[in-house]
């Protein structure tokens, strides 16, 4: 993947000799090229076959270690596929240096991997039809291309078969449409994924009227900039997906699945690099409809729809990011295996961070590192940001914007008064349902070192009033061990002011304390669905706050590898039943951060952004304060 602050030629990000800075980094262009030649020849490639992702292969821990310390970096690729002829998912392994198929597995399903498999083969079908081209034209759309195709399927309901094939109806979807315009009313579409066909197209707008057009939004997303860039000044120093700032150095890079996403995340301590995360990300996010009168609606929008390559937007420039911004281009696999650019897929600035400290006539202010990407997944934006201050602090961010899920009043049912408990009147003839966003953050911990570390409980409690506190003013706080995966299945708790740290007991700072880092929560909701409710049983994550496992590499998705395959309590429920030891281990901690969304009028027709954040602060990490001033 190339950083750059502008745009980047094509044919740059093609070219063989594409740089990898790390074992971590995602795949290249070159590299995607490489596993589809293989699989070519391997005959794999039937015509009917398209990929839902291409992605590195996780190395082991240990291997990635040794390679960042030999310069060498031995890789490999995985192919999830689906052949829509015989209805028959795939997983691949593609040894990259030797070009060799290592294994091609078919999987425990007739479904496809991921929904956005079905999206994208009923646009491939659908959008090179003249009949659907000129049902848009009348409808004011004149670019196929800004209109996803989405099939008519309840959620966790399998693809209809008929006659031993995949048929699906579908509906058009404008992507720049904001409020209830989005869905293209008035064309019946029913397609067949087997063959590849249309078996029906009709549209009810008859004569040659148009629909007003929809909101300009493309047409302002190319505006050109109203003032010239600031230049990029020396603080910010990019090679490759490494990224230094200050005492920072970090790598990032964008996956098709779980979005934006940081690795060997660590800091600089006298020329030392002290690693504090070997890899965090998001490993699943869930949203769950809470009004009976809206549809059954729970979607899993990184197993289903993806968070780095559902829509291929670009980061908006002196909207997303501020004057100055450098940005990196992604590269996904499409499809067809081939190689796509998303230019401007994650943004990385420096801002003012407000005061840092002071005291007296002496203060500080900050500055700060912010990492960012963004996934607009048909009416929703996702905003996902990483803060990096000069305390040593870090704040993982999700800002939520976009257009609410919308539907209008029954002509039979109750007045819209009657919704305001479940769902609220926002718009003329627009009800937004009441509903909950979930957002579990994989946070792989390596404080000093993958292990031994240890996931501490720490909560605040007043001493009860008697001898010894006649005044009753005392609190105290205690730290216990979460000694195995059973234990460490937590919520908030905040009279207790409960929080978490993760420690390296055989670390030692300057005051004989292990080494550490917070988790200090933000926001949060708890579920309403209940806890057998198809939602909960599909992303089982959102029963707790806090999950913690012992390192596996191959354990990476909260709710399950493919939540498309309609099995429940996969993922964190499933591992952890294991009950593993955590004590002086390699640790995962996996933070679900929810948000509780009661629509406001002001939400309609586009929501402002809604920011919900954790933080993850040094607690012994340093022996002072590394932004203070030197002892005198």
């Amino acid at each position: 993947m190339s950083l750059l602050g502008g745009a980047v030629a094509l044919a740059a990000l093609l070219a063989p000799g594409d740089s990898v800075t790390h074992p971590l980094d995602p795949l290249t262009a070159a590299e995607i090229g490489v596993v589809r030649q293989v699989l070519a020849s391997a005959g794999k490639l039937g015509p009917a076959v398209r990929f839902a992702s291409i992605t590195l292969r996780e190395p082991p821990k240990d291997a990635v270690l040794r390679q960042l310390a030999s310069g060498r970096f031995a890789r490999s690729a995985e192919a999830i596929a689906y052949d829509w002829a015989t209805s028959t998912p795939f997983r691949g392994e593609i040894d990259l240096a030797s070009r060799r198929l290592v294994a091609w597995d078919t999987l425990p399903s007739r479904e496809p991997p991921s929904r956005n498999l079905i999206r994208r083969r009923l646009e491939e079908i659908v959008r090179p039809d003249p009949r659907w081209q000129e049902a848009l034209r009348r409808r004011g759309l004149l670019d196929p291309a800004r209109v996803t195709i989405l099939p008519g399927l309840a959620e966790s309901q399998p693809l209809p078969w008929r006659d031993g094939e995949r048929v699906v109806r579908a509906a058009g979807f404008g992507q720049d449409s904001l409020g209830i315009a989005g869905v293209r009313p008035g064309i019946r579409l029913l397609v067949n994924l087997s063959r590849g066909t249309i078996l029906e197209l009709s549209d009810s707008l008859r004569g040659s009227a148009l629909e007003p057009p929809h909101p300009p939004a493309t047409e302002a997303r190319e505006l050109p900039a109203s003032r010239p860039p600031l230049p990029p000044g020396d603080s910010i120093q990019l090679r490759g997906s490494e990224l230094r700032w200050r005492n920072w150095v970090l790598h990032f890079g964008v996956h098709p699945r779980r979005g934006l996403e940081l690795w060997d995340v660590a800091w600089l301590d006298g020329g030392k690099q002290r690693r504090i995360l070997y890899r965090a990300g998001i490993a699943e996010a869930m949203a769950a409809y809470g009004d009976p009168d809206f549809v059954q609606w729970y979607p899993r929008d990184a197993g289903n729809a993806g968070l780095g390559d559902y829509q291929n937007e670009s980061a908006v420039e002196l909207a997303d990011a501020p004057a100055g911004a450098h940005f990196a281009d992604a590269v996904f696999a499409d499809d067809f295996g081939r190689a796509v650019v998303m230019p401007r897929a994650a943004a990385i600035y420096e801002r003012d961070g407000g005061l840092l400290w002071r005291h007296a006539r002496m203060a500080r202010r900050g500055r700060q590192l912010v990492v960012t990407s963004h996934s607009t997944i048909d009416d929703y934006d996702f905003v996902f940001s990483w803060s990096f201050t000069e305390d040593g602090a870090i704040e993982v961010a999700v800002e939520l914007t976009g257009v609410v899920l919308l539907y209008r009043p029954r002509p039979d049912g109750p007045e819209p008064d009657a919704h305001r408990s479940f769902g609220h009147l926002v718009g003329p003839g627009a009800i937004a349902p009441n509903h909950q966003h979930f957002f579990s953050y994989r946070l792989d911990f390596d404080i000093d070192g993958a292990a031994p570390n240890r996931l501490l409980e720490l909560e605040s409690a007043r001493v009860p009033q008697g001898r010894g506190n006649m005044l009753g003013l005392w609190f105290a706080m205690e730290e216990r061990p979460l000694a195995s995966e059973a234990k460490a299945r937590r919520n908030l708790h905040t009279a207790a002011a409960r929080k978490w740290r993760v420690i390296n007991p055989a670390v030692k700072n300057s005051l004989g304390e292990p080494v550490g880092y917070v988790l200090q929560p933000g926001e949060v909701a708890i579920p309403y669905a209940s806890a057998r409710s198809p939602a909960r049983r599909s992303a089982g994550f959102v029963g707790f706050q806090l999950w913690a496992t012992p390192f596996r590499r191959d354990e990476l998705y909260a709710a399950g590898d493919f939540v498309n395959f309609l099995l429940p309590d996969q993922g964190l429920p499933s591992w952890t039943r294991a009950d593993r030891g955590l004590l002086d281990t390699d640790l995962v901690l996996w933070y679900t951060l929810g948000v509780t969304h009661i629509p406001r009028t002001e939400d309609y027709p586009v929501m402002p952004v809604h920011r919900a954040s954790f933080r993850l602060l040094p607690s012994g990490f340093f022996s002072r304060n590394p932004a203070a001033p030197p002892s005198p």
